[in-house]
């Protein structure tokens, strides 16, 4: 009779759970959430467990877009493969499984982007300080934009920060920042960088950063003394901001080329002798571009310069009288090896850039006569003008400007010509291209007899022509009168 009883309470109990519809079938999707790449693929699995019968899976997605893929079903498992994701697939994947009549669903967040690689930065040619410069970086592929901004840093320090105007982008896009940068002095030295950040979530940012190369700009010395005594000794540091970061060189400019002093930033001169003085150069090269800039070294010899001394070793009193005994003559020395001569400019340093400029204003024609100077405003310099390798015209020291007269110009004149000054402490040179338009010749015979035509000499022949009816009338005027005479 007990054993009845427990049958019949089993049985009821079954019957509850069917009512009730409680079961311990259990479906689980996994990932739950995944955010993944735009071109990669995506695998979801649904599984229903603790069922003793096959299982029904349906795919959906919660806002009815087509989600595509291979479906591969078992019996209690089901696997979505989406190969390619797209900006299409940001969407919430839904798995319904059919268990002996019992439906369950789960869903799982996906979560689409795009940012495949880092920003582009356009070289630049030189960032000096205080004077304003056009930077542009460039993020390619982006998605979503939204969720997307820019940085633009010198050093750790952030200069500006720019986010798009966007609200919902629905595709893949490149994204342009332009900033408008003038460097300080104090950022010398400092990378300059556009860092681009994709927030994922509130947990996951991306980020990438590209650092821009730039030639040398702003060249900076340790020190404007560069004057030294004889048997001293003098070091100079030069700085050039870029990046790479340059290659410094130091040179002497000599007489007829350069010599190279240090293949360092500094300038090392010990017990300077009076051979060591002149203009010396530092260049900064990188693979951008290259920057130099010049100082002039003098040598001083103590011993000349001249001293004073008081008649009183200790502080006068207001109201006597004192005495100095008269200094020593300072010694100057020229740059002329001989006496200069009255009216001549002397200096010591390299000449100034000569110009070049031609007669005409616009292009010489063939047949034409022009006329190209070469003159210089600095201090003395040999002026030489020629074409190419040709040499043409080459004039004294002291003279400000050598001219070259081309007669009846022709086709064959055209070509670059090249201005050169040239002294003792180096050489600078000119250019200018000039170009010959060719003459179309047209001839035309007048109108006359040819009896006028051997008459014409230096004179045109409508002139000789008039000169000729002049003289006839002239004479039948005068046979006129005669015959009124008679």
């Amino acid at each position: 009779m007990f054993g009845l009883k427990c049958i019949t309470f089993a049985l009821w109990i079954n019957v509850l759970n069917v009512i009730t519809g409680e079961n311990k079938f259990s479906l689980e999707l996994t990932p739950k959430t995944k955010v993944i790449h735009v071109g990669e693929d995506l695998e979801l699995i649904c599984r229903m467990n603790d069922c003793p019968d096959n299982v029904t899976f349906t795919w959906s997605a919660a806002l009815d877009n087509i989600v595509g893929g291979d479906v591969k079903n078992n019996p209690t498992v089901s696997e979505l493969l989406i190969r390619n994701i797209s900006v299409k697939h940001s969407d919430t994947i839904v798995c319904k499984a059919t268990c002996q009549r019992n439906t369950q669903q789960k869903t799982s967040k996906i979560r689409v982007f795009s940012f495949p690689q880092d920003p582009v930065l356009p070289k630049i040619k030189s960032l000096i300080a205080n004077q304003e410069q056009k930077l542009i970086c460039t993020v390619p592929n982006i998605y979503p934009l939204e969720k997307f901004h820019i940085e633009w840093l010198r050093g750790d320090k952030t200069l500006y920060m720019e986010e798009p105007d966007v609200h919902d982008s629905d595709h893949v896009q490149n994204y342009s920042s332009v900033f408008n940068y003038t460097p300080s002095v104090d950022d010398l030295g400092k990378n300059i960088s556009c860092k681009a950040i994709l927030k994922l979530n509130d947990q996951q940012l991306l980020n990438r950063t590209t650092t821009a190369e730039y030639g040398p700009g702003t060249i900076t010395l340790s020190s404007t003394n560069t004057s030294m005594n004889l048997g001293e000794n003098l070091e100079v540091t030069c700085h050039a901001d870029g990046n790479p970061k340059p290659t410094i060189l130091w040179w002497k400019l000599g007489k007829t080329e350069l010599e190279l002093q240090s293949k360092n930033h500094k300038l090392i001169i010990n017990n300077a002798s009076r051979s060591q003085a002149g203009w010396y150069q530092c260049d900064a090269t990188n693979a951008v571009g290259s920057q130099q800039i010049r100082i002039n070294i003098t040598v001083v010899d103590p011993s000349n310069i001249p001293k004073i001394k008081l008649s009183y070793t200790e502080e006068p009193k207001e109201g006597e009288n004192i005495t100095a005994s008269p200094p020593n003559i300072p010694q100057i020395k020229l740059s002329h090896t001989e006496e200069p001569k009255e009216g001549e400019n002397i200096s010591a340093g390299p000449p100034n850039i000569p110009k070049i400029k031609l007669s005409h204003t616009e292009e010489p024609k063939e047949g034409e006569n022009i006329s190209i100077i070469c003159f210089s405003d600095g201090g003395p310099a040999q002026l030489k003008l020629y074409r190419q390798s040709q040499s043409l015209v080459t004039g004294g020291l002291n003279e400000s400007a050598v001219l070259l007269n081309l007669s009846s110009i022709q086709i064959t004149d055209a070509g670059i010509y090249i201005c050169e000054a040239k002294n003792d402490f180096g050489i600078e040179r000119s250019t200018i291209n000039i170009t010959v338009k060719a003459q179309h010749h047209i001839s035309t015979m007048p109108d006359l007899p040819v009896a006028i035509v051997p008459a014409v000499g230096s004179v045109s022949l409508l002139t000789a022509a008039g000169l000729l009816i002049r003289h006839c009338r002239k004479k039948a005027k005068s046979d006129s009168n005669d015959i009124a005479l008679v």
